[in-house]
Parts: structure tokens; C-alpha cells; sequence
């Protein structure tokens, strides 16, 4: 997105979201409306980029975009609807669709909780599909904090980042799902310290405790970024915050007939932490 982008507005109903329909929408933004509007005179709309809103989120800015969304009334008089968003480019139509599902899906399963952001519509320029979510503020990312290369971080923040992230993961793993792309950057907590799920693009359902393992290890490699820098948290912490935490919840989240092989992968992982984990010697 430029500075600004402005188009007509048109609405699809959620259970009309489908592959032919977003496909023979209008171009522009298209909102999610429950109540019908065929024959409402197409409103102007327009999104103004918020640098303020990409704050703590620098590591999303070349796929996630941040502003305010103003949709004009029907009159000049009409008042103005002001709402702050993101969007989100997806790869295909379809991906736009599975990651509007997979919302749906998260933030239905507990009343009146999101698990992750709203979902307000689509943008659609030829065939270049993006998601628009709500934008909430005081979502923040815990690289953020934990790999801040201005300071080192505490043991709290540690401890809150670690135990977070282990949360996020039991709670998409007791959902049957595995996140695909479990880095300290997709994990948070919302304003009301509330675990926030982050970036759903790879996520997918759960086979087997070796996407738990893939997911954590992956998780464990985006502490030192890679392998290009050392990681702020020693395997002692991790174990402590992480791991410990996660084996805790496997009762609630596993079968019986799963639990003894999620262990033995959680034992796995705790043996290789000296490895593993990329700190100053």
C-alpha cells in the first residue's frame, strides 16, 4: 500500500465468502456485512497509512499494512465511519479464504474471547487478494522486548515471554492445530495480557506430536534469530518457562493415547537445548 488507497466500497455477506464469489466482486474493499445492501448507492472509501500503528511491529511491515479506514456517508452532510486496520497481502484467493476461515474458526471458540483479530473484509485488484482485519492497539510482539538489541531483557520479561509462547502453542494444539510458523514475533498478549495468536498464514491441522516439535524447534531457532546473534534466554529458562509450562497443559491438550509421545518429544528437545539454543559461552 502507498501513502493512501481509496476505492468504492462493496459488502458480502460471511457465508457468501466463497472462492467464485470474492473472485467476481467488485475491485476494491470488500466488507464483511451481515445485513444485505444491493441497492445502496456504493460508498468511497479510502485507507490512509498510520505509521504509528506498525510500532512494535517492524518486522510485518512489508506484509502487514497499518491505517485508518474512512468510509464517506451518503451525503456530505453523513457522518464519516473512521475505523484502524491492517492488511494483509495473501498469495492467492484461496489463501486469503483459508486465513478468513481459520480466524473465524479461532475466534469462535471461546464466548465473547478472540483468540486472534477480527476479520472486517477483503481487498481485491485484479487478481491480488488481501485480508483487512481489525487494528488493536496495545498488541505487541514479544521480540519487541525479548530480542530488543537496544538492552538485554529481564528475567520477568523473560519468564512472560517464554510462558506466552508455550500457552499460545498448547491452546492451538488442544484446538488441533499446529501455527507452522512459530517465531517469537507471532507471539503476544493483548492489552488485557491476554494470549493474542499472531500471523496464521502456515498454520494447519495437527497430524502428530512431530508438529509440536517442528513448531517448537522453530520457535527455539528464532531466539538468536537464526544463528545471527546469541539468544537472551538459556536453556535453564527456556526449560523453566517454556517447556515446563507446555508439559503442564498436555493432560488437557492430548489424548491418553498421544501424551506419552508428546512427552518423549518434549524430552527430546530438553536434551538438546545446549545445542540448540545459541548463547555466549
Amino acid at each position: 500500500m502507498s501513502e493512501y488507497l481509496e476505492s468504492k466500497l462493496s459488502y458480502i455477506h460471511p457465508s457468501d465468502v466463497t472462492t467464485s464469489n470474492l473472485k467476481n466482486s467488485p475491485e476494491g474493499i470488500i466488507l464483511l456485512s451481515d445485513v444485505s445492501k444491493p441497492n445502496q448507492t456504493p460508498l468511497d472509501v479510502r485507507v490512509d497509512k498510520v505509521p504509528k500503528y506498525a510500532e512494535g511491529r517492524e518486522d510485518s511491515v512489508y506484509q502487514v499494512q497499518f491505517g485508518d479506514m474512512t468510509i464517506s456517508g451518503q451525503t456530505d452532510s453523513s457522518p464519516k465511519i473512521i475505523q484502524p486496520v491492517a492488511i494483509k497481502a495473501a498469495d492467492s484467493l484461496s489463501h486469503a479464504i483459508r486465513e478468513y476461515n481459520t480466524i473465524k474458526y479461532l475466534n469462535s471458540r471461546e464466548e465473547g474471547r478472540r483468540l486472534t483479530f477480527q476479520t472486517l473484509g477483503f481487498t481485491r485488484w485484479g487478481s491480488n487478494y488481501s485480508v483487512i482485519t481489525e487494528f488493536e492497539s496495545g498488541v505487541v510482539t514479544y521480540d519487541n522486548t525479548i530480542l530488543n538489541e537496544t538492552y538485554s531483557p529481564t528475567e520477568s520479561e523473560i519468564s512472560e515471554a517464554l510462558t506466552t509462547a508455550a500457552l499460545t502453542l498448547a491452546t492451538l494444539n488442544y484446538l488441533n492445530l499446529v501455527h507452522g510458523d512459530f517465531q517469537v514475533k507471532n507471539t503476544a498478549r493483548d492489552i488485557n495480557n491476554r494470549v493474542r495468536i499472531v500471523d496464521l498464514t502456515e498454520m494447519r491441522r495437527f497430524n502428530s506430536p512431530d508438529d509440536t516439535f517442528e513448531d517448537i524447534a522453530l520457535y527455539i531457532e528464532s531466539l538468536s534469530k537464526f544463528g545471527t546473534r546469541f539468544s537472551p534466554v538459556s536453556p535453564q529458562q527456556f526449560d523453566e518457562y517454556f517447556l515446563k509450562t507446555y508439559e503442564k497443559n498436555i493432560p488437557d491438550v492430548f489424548p491418553g493415547s498421544k501424551r506419552l509421545e508428546v512427552k518423549m518429544a518434549i524430552h527430546a528437545l530438553r536434551d538438546m537445548l545446549d545445542v540448540t539454543l545459541i548463547t555466549p559461552r
